[in-house]
């Protein structure tokens, strides 16, 4: 998340034999493209917690969406990879746009 928008999302998938889906632990991510619904719910996640660069954690219940957590400093590691989408570069132009309007942090 950067402002309102959801700038790429991945889905990760755990290694063989491996319950937990951590890329640092091996899983890869793979690019997925999120339903509005499902966009909404992350943007108003990141809103709740009163951050406007996160990096939202869900799992789906069916085609609903469920918030496991809202984390203020979102990982990297494999999302470029997955996605083939820097979203470092969105957050530089994001604060760039920020500062020059002058507007001040929410």
């Amino acid at each position: 998340m950067v402002g309102d928008r959801v700038i790429t999302s991945m889905r990760r998938v755990a290694q063989m034999h491996e319950w937990r889906s951590n890329i640092h632990l091996g899983a890869k991510g793979v690019s997925i493209e999120l339903a509005d619904h499902a966009r909404d719910i992350a943007v108003r996640a990141s809103r709740a917690v009163g951050l406007e660069i996160s990096g939202v954690d869900m799992i789906f219940r069916g085609d609903e969406p469920v918030v496991l957590e809202v984390n203020a400093s979102p990982g990297f590691r494999g999302l470029l990879q997955a996605t083939q989408i820097n979203a470092a570069d969105a957050m530089v132009d994001y604060a760039v746009e920020k500062a020059s309007s002058g507007a001040k942090p929410k």
